[in-house]
């Protein structure tokens, strides 16, 4: 006897590049996307875990903290993992580093 199962997965929306309405689950998918030098990664008070290397030749800004419409900052964003910048520059604010 065989039963079939269904899921239906969403794209958790934690992360944006502010102007567009494309939903990253992390940091660095919205980092690669970000189109150039200038650009605003907005993140959600919620923790994330990753360890992204920022590797291009950019410079962006990453906001952390915001509410689930992305129009206060509430808090701060809590990313697990290591920052490693390898390239380029970040300027952060409103984000907790922790190991």
């Amino acid at each position: 006897l065989f039963q079939s199962v269904t899921a239906i997965f969403n794209l958790s929306s934690n992360v944006q590049i502010f102007g567009s309405a494309l939903p990253y689950g992390l940091l660095y998918p919205a980092y690669q996307a970000a189109a150039a030098s200038g650009s605003v990664i907005q993140a959600k008070a919620v923790t994330l875990i990753e360890s992204p290397t920022f590797d291009a030749a950019k410079s962006v800004t990453i906001q952390g903290g915001f509410d689930s419409t992305f129009t206060s900052q509430i808090g701060y964003t809590s990313v697990q993992g290591i920052f490693t910048i390898a390239q380029g520059s970040i300027l952060i604010d409103h984000i907790l580093i922790q190991q």
